[in-house]
């Protein structure tokens, strides 16, 4: 089995063929993502007859506001035959192995799966990607790349977040996407939106304030052996706060202290509570923006005697890639 980076033309013509073949993976999408930052990648994977057995158009993001983490995005997923485990297997771990000397630390598929009232509509290919290795995370299929240093993980529960409606200047703001705008415009006086964003203040003091009494119990024990132990875990926490807060920095450097990390659009209509689309500048998850958006979400409904939450993604183009199938949440 080989991976060999091919031309864009060459990754067209033999993409095309392929039963699962879609516009997300061709250099027309590809075109478009450049325009956002995203460096494309088109490989082909051949077996020991030469013959393709894999495709996969990678959108490679080195410049995310916490780049620790450069990612390879494949979105709807590889062109191949899920139901091989064989293949999938081996065609992933080799992929990783061609990633690791990319420098690159995550790979990201997006396979065409939707999810609907609790359940996968294909089961099967969900079984496979597992199986081989995959962890499922908001929906997105992620193999996580080993990396040299895993102190740069981010403990999300570090970060306090604040969820409130916000007027549609911050809609403008987030997005020209004309098929979201126009959905906006068309049910505008139904329409409440919604931000999450750092609480910058809070968490910086909750940071700080924790590093301290880190640092604190260890310059009081740092000459009694009994507490070496407890000592290393107070080095890690610290660790962990400052990362944390270099986080938060990156993210205020390229959003600004009031920079949103999730947005949506909520239709109120004849009792129902319907995400029409949500934007999202957290899309590796690191803060959970999305917990405290559906938080909110909860706690205003059932304010107005309402017990669900439909969020109906009624486009293919989304800046979060998360977008596919109907979600409900019940309370």
């Amino acid at each position: 089995m080989n991976i060999t980076q091919i031309s864009v033309d060459k990754f067209n013509e033999l993409a095309q063929s392929e039963p699962c073949a879609s516009i997300y993976q061709s250099s027309y999408w590809s075109d478009l993502m450049i325009k956002k930052g995203y460096e494309p990648l088109f490989i082909q994977y051949t077996d020991d007859n030469n013959i393709c057995v894999a495709l996969g158009m990678f959108l490679l993001k080195r410049d995310t506001f916490i780049s620790f983490k450069p990612t390879a995005h494949c979105p709807y997923g590889y062109l191949i035959n899920y139901y091989d485990k064989d293949i999938l297997k081996q065609f992933s771990e080799d992929l990783k192995e061609f990633f690791k000397e990319k420098k690159i630390s995550k790979i990201v598929i997006e396979p065409n799966v939707a999810f609907h009232n609790g359940k996968y509509t294909n089961e099967a290919v969900v079984k496979a990607l597992l199986e081989s290795g995959y962890t499922k995370s908001n929906n997105l299929f992620i193999y996580s790349l080993d990396t040299e240093n895993h102190e740069e993980k981010i403990n999300a529960h570090n970060f306090i977040l604040k969820a409130k409606e916000v007027e549609e200047d911050v809609l403008f703001a987030l997005t020209k996407n004309s098929d979201y705008l126009e959905l906006y415009e068309t049910v505008k006086p139904f329409v409440t939106l919604y931000a999450v964003r750092p609480d910058s203040t809070k968490t910086r003091r909750k940071l700080n304030d924790s590093i301290k009494e880190c640092e604190k119990f260890i310059s009081e024990h740092e000459d009694d052996y009994k507490f070496d132990e407890k000592n290393s875990l107070k080095m890690d926490m610290i660790r962990d706060r400052r990362q944390s807060i270099v986080a938060l920095d990156r993210f205020e450097d390229k959003h600004g202290v009031e920079g949103v990390l999730t947005l949506a659009c909520v239709c109120k209509y004849a009792g129902k509570y319907n995400i029409l689309f949500t934007i999202n500048n957290d899309t590796d998850n690191f803060f959970e923006a999305e917990n405290a958006l559906v938080d909110k979400l909860v706690k205003d409904a059932i304010k107005q005697g309402c017990h669900e939450i439909y969020s109906l993604k009624p486009f293919a183009y989304a800046e979060k890639v998360e977008l596919l199938g109907e979600y409900t949440y019940k309370f």
